[in-house]
């Protein structure tokens, strides 16, 4: 009795001991992850081999750009952190394509997942390893002349990952180097800003501004806002990652002939922080909210949807304290025709005829107040009514 209850004791404990460790090993693999920015170098045979001292001096002034920003904007010297080597130099892994240029060609994202992809190691393949979606990638393509975004732009492109995945894979056209230097840091800028889900804006001299970059660069408060919270800028802290953010619903409360006002519910198993929404690559609104369940009304201008009625699609991005991120996209919501609204009809006023039309006012035709007293008085009136 006593060895088999000493057994069945230890038993219990051993097997607590593991249930604890396993818990452990969870806790801390949900947490681990690196939230880098990692770089891949992925060139014909024709293209050059990438200068670099001259990328080190480029991803430097990027992380002194965004840390100036976001001190600016009153969030400390916060900046992004990209993979290292044992010297403190940014990674750069170059990848030899397997094809000719010409077979890279097309939309960038289609390309990306169906022919690039393809040959990048599954321990920095954004596409089809789960943990490296975590990262942010900047893949620079070298000798492969046609890559668009879809859109008619050979410079790039950009996406985040769905799924509750916090990174991003940015592509940016090495041949642009020399055709735009002025530019091509600010492009590498743009393109990775778009992996921490910030979209197109309308102000110039913004890095997300319409092109050519405008020259100081800088981002908005609301944008340093968002990007208070990732965890890309927030690389040396402990991350809880278990945490999402929900987004319920969506809905037009009001239209009027300029802008629209949209109530978007949301909640998370912890605190929420933020909501932004964007029409295709462009940014439409942004709300910071608080508590685990609320309802951000936000007012859109119309002209962001360019005359679309209903809207193709909306995505909104819900972020929560913790820097999770979750989006949804909405398709097809129809904006309320404004009813016309009815100017009022003024009445006219009949003016007075006089009733002394048969005194002579031959000496009087100088003073037409002292002639016709109430017609005067009449016109007057109009002409103040009419200023």
């Amino acid at each position: 009795m006593t060895i088999k209850s000493l057994t069945f004791r230890n038993i219990k404990f051993v097997n607590i001991i593991l249930l604890m460790i396993a818990f452990s090993f969870i806790v801390v693999s949900t947490a681990s992850g690196e939230f880098l920015v990692k770089t891949i170098y992925f060139k014909t045979h024709e293209a050059p081999d990438i200068e670099l001292d001259k990328y080190q001096e480029i991803f430097r002034d990027i992380q002194s750009f965004f840390r100036k920003e976001m001190l600016k904007h009153g969030y400390g010297a916060k900046t992004i952190q990209f993979e290292t080597d044992n010297f403190g130099l940014v990674k750069i892994h170059t990848i030899e394509a397997r094809h000719q240029p010409e077979f890279y060609s097309g939309e960038v994202f289609r390309a990306f997942y169906n022919k690039i992809s393809k040959e990048i190691p599954f321990h920095l393949n954004s596409a089809t390893n789960r943990e490296e979606q975590d990262n942010h990638y900047i893949i620079i393509l070298g000798g492969i002349p046609i890559v668009n975004d879809g859109l008619g732009s050979p410079l790039g492109g950009a996406w985040t990952f769905g799924g509750g995945a916090i990174g991003g894979t940015c592509v940016v056209n090495k041949n642009y180097e020399n055709d735009m230097p002025d530019y091509y840091q600010s492009l590498i800028i743009h393109e990775l800003s778009h992996t921490f889900h910030l979209y197109h804006n309308q102000r110039p001299q913004t890095i997300m501004g319409p092109l050519p970059f405008g020259f100081p660069e800088y981002i908005t408060k609301s944008e340093a806002s968002m990007l208070n919270r990732m965890h890309a800028f927030n690389v040396n802290v402990h991350h809880i990652t278990n945490t999402r953010p929900t987004i319920v619903s969506t809905e037009i409360i009001d239209a009027k002939r300029d802008n629209i006002t949209m109530e978007v519910s949301l909640k998370s198993n912890s605190e929420l922080y933020f909501v932004q929404l964007s029409y295709y690559q462009d940014y439409v609104a942004s709300q910071k909210v608080k508590g685990d369940m609320t309802i951000a009304t936000l007012d859109i201008s119309r002209a962001v949807f360019r005359g679309a009625n209903p809207i193709p699609q909306l995505l909104i991005t819900a972020m929560d304290i913790n820097g999770n991120v979750n989006t949804r996209r909405f398709h097809n919501i129809s904006i309320p025709v404004e009813e016309p609204i009815e100017e009022p009809v003024e009445e006219p006023v009949e003016e007075q005829m006089c009733t002394d039309c048969d005194i002579d006012h031959s000496g009087a035709v100088d003073d037409p107040l002292t002639v016709y007293p109430t017609r005067y008085q009449l016109t007057t009136k109009w002409a103040t009514l009419k200023q």
